[in-house]
């Protein structure tokens, strides 16, 4: 074999005098399937040729590429990489490989990525959405593919979430509790994500008008909820709890230039949900809620294998937050 000319399975199979599906039977584990002096063989030969497997070559006979696209909200978000990082563990025990895309908060972006996902030998998707339709989901998929939703719900695909409502009105009674009269909710806009409008009841139970602070998803925010909240307070004395429900909002809140004289009133305290100990370096210490990504992204990943291998599943499975007091 001339050394420039790279060995391919064609190539393995007339040496070993075997057929190419013979040898792909062997590269996939399927040794069941021939005798143990084939097997042998085979394994001889290849080691001989330092035959390299070629993924594309692999995929034409399985019809199957082992790559699981999955498209994040934001991969800015701590909670992204660790959702990410409990996919990638589970998928690695079945032998697939997760690729990561990143719709940047863009509802036009999802829908590219979601163009380009179709188009590619995926073999699932797992994402965290923007875009709430399913026909709009199905049309833009163009083929039938198993899919898992993670922190969003989406009509008639199966989802993993965090008990988003049960948890927030748990902690907004616990700040009744502790005789908070008044909370303001601060988020993203609420349309982008179901699990935003599930935790705004949790609280509405408890705090039936809190005012909502909608943070434009880009631009200026620090100083928009700054302003905002100094707004909402103006000219009141009771007790008050900021509730703002991303991680990111509140760490760019507290960092904030102005933030001080919010920071030091007495009358104010702060809260949301946060899945770093960031916060924990804070000299005021705050009861945070904190969800569980690692353990959500290993559940999705879990869920989709089940589909691969034609298991009924539930259509939606709950992993409980935490409320830090």
């Amino acid at each position: 074999m001339p050394e420039n000319k790279k060995v391919n399975i064609d190539d393995v199979a007339k040496r070993a005098g075997v057929s190419i599906a013979t040898i792909s039977r062997y590269l996939n584990g399927q040794l069941n399937r021939m005798s143990t002096k084939t097997a042998d063989k085979i394994a001889k030969i290849i080691d001989e040729m330092e035959y390299v497997p070629n993924a594309a070559a692999r995929q034409l006979v399985t019809q199957s590429s082992h790559l699981i696209a999955v498209i994040a909200f934001d991969i800015d978000d701590y909670f992204t990489s660790e959702f990410f990082k409990g996919i990638s563990e589970i998928l690695a025990t079945a032998g697939y490989t997760p690729v990561l895309f990143d719709s940047n908060s863009d509802a036009q972006r999802e829908r590219e990525l979601l163009k380009i996902v179709s188009e590619q030998n995926f073999d699932g998707l797992i994402m965290q959405p923007i875009l709430h339709d399913a026909a709009e989901l199905k049309e833009l998929l163009k083929r039938e593919m198993p899919m898992i939703t993670l922190d969003r719900e989406i009509e008639g695909f199966p989802a993993v979430i965090t008990n988003n409502e049960t948890i927030a009105t748990q902690m907004a009674q616990h700040f009744r509790q502790q005789g908070y009269e008044r909370m303001i909710i601060v988020t993203n806009p609420i349309d982008q994500a179901s699990t935003r409008a599930q935790r705004i009841r949790g609280i509405e139970a408890v705090f039936s008008d809190a005012p909502i602070l909608e943070v434009p998803q880009h631009g200026q925010q620090d100083a928009f909820m700054v302003s905002g909240i100094q707004n909402l307070i103006a000219r009141r004395t009771e007790k008050v709890v900021v509730f703002v429900l991303k991680e990111n909002l509140l760490m760019k809140l507290l960092g904030a230039p102005g933030r001080e004289t919010l920071w030091h009133n007495p009358q104010i305290t702060f809260s949301g949900f946060a899945d770093t100990n960031a916060f924990s370096l804070l000299t005021k210490p705050l009861a945070l809620v904190k969800q569980q990504p690692y353990l959500m992204g290993a559940t999705a990943a879990e869920l989709l294998l089940k589909k691969f291998s034609g298991q009924a599943i539930e259509p939606r499975t709950i992993i409980p937050a935490l409320f830090h007091k």
